[in-house]
């Protein structure tokens, strides 16, 4: 191997392990955001709108830097307490679901209650999603398994 061939495959590596270590750190600041404890706002209206914005915002900024992220999104399907698959890519996800029988409707528009992560990704008609699975991890779930996890 010649040296230009050395130096470029370690560069390769310390940002594949660069992006590791802040994908970690972003599941931990992301985990930890979403339950930051917000009671001194529920007296005031003015301020439960405030700190509201003030959180949108904040995931915005993350989710853009997460996004920027060298690391693929993964998907994955639970289709039940123990049964899962996961993909590498929409093009996959969306010919292995077709197998199984479950149409593609098309993608998730931006806005709205979804975080700015989930927007513009596959969704499906007997599938609940797209959903937040984690840093550069999209979740979806047949109805059975939502209904599960969500009681």
């Amino acid at each position: 191997m010649n040296r230009n061939a050395e130096i470029a495959e370690r560069v390769a590596k310390s940002v594949v392990a660069d992006a590791d270590f802040y994908k970690k750190r972003f599941e931990e600041a992301l985990s930890t955001f979403a339950y930051v404890p917000i009671e001194y706002a529920w007296d005031d209206p003015k301020r439960q709108r405030e700190v509201h914005r003030w959180r949108k915002e904040i995931e915005k900024q993350i989710a853009e830097l997460v996004e920027s992220l060298p690391i693929p999104t993964k998907f994955q399907v639970v289709f039940g307490m123990r049964e899962s698959k996961e993909f590498d890519d929409e093009d996959e996800l969306i010919r292995e679901m077709k197998k199984l029988g479950i149409r593609h409707t098309g993608y998730s528009k931006s806005g709205g209650h979804l975080r700015p992560e989930l927007w513009d990704k596959p969704m499906f008609d007997k599938l609940v999603g797209p959903m937040y699975g984690g840093v550069k991890k999209v979740r979806y779930e047949t109805q059975e398994a939502y209904d599960i996890f969500s009681t």
